[in-house]
């Protein structure tokens, strides 16, 4: 996986995708489930729109995405379920948020003794506990 390391960064610095990361890691949930977990719409498209989380699930061949917009229309009106529908949707970790993951663990695990490492993994250790924000 390739990975920007100025957006993981950015990703890592932000307290609303932590806690998403941390509490989506713990508990299946779903968007509405993320909503009463204080988290804003805002919050939770953003961890979409960045790849940190995704639908469990992909949506099924008759789901209103791929319809027409007079299809969606009339999904709507038969059914009325669309939007609970999305929002009842499980999300899970996706690769990145998966990764984001290890990064938020490694950094609260308890601190390896002085000399345990090899001189470039500490290096990294130390760069990497200045880039990411203690919990």
């Amino acid at each position: 996986m390739l990975v920007d390391h100025d957006a993981l960064s950015e990703l890592l610095s932000d307290p609303a995708m932590i806690r998403i990361v941390m509490v989506v890691n713990l508990a299946s949930l779903s968007i509405l489930e993320l909503l009463e977990y204080g988290f804003t719409r805002k919050d939770v498209n953003r961890a979409m729109a960045k790849g940190v989380i995704e639908f469990d699930k992909p949506p099924t061949p008759s789901a209103p995405e791929t319809m027409t917009k007079e299809g969606v229309a009339q999904h709507v009106l038969e059914t009325g379920d669309y939007y609970f529908g999305v929002l009842s949707s499980k999300v899970r970790l996706t690769k990145l948020g998966l990764y984001m993951l290890e990064i938020i663990e490694a950094d609260t695990q308890p601190s390896i003794p002085e000399g345990a490492l090899d001189e470039p993994e500490q290096e990294a250790r130390s760069q990497l506990s200045k880039s990411v924000p203690h919990l």
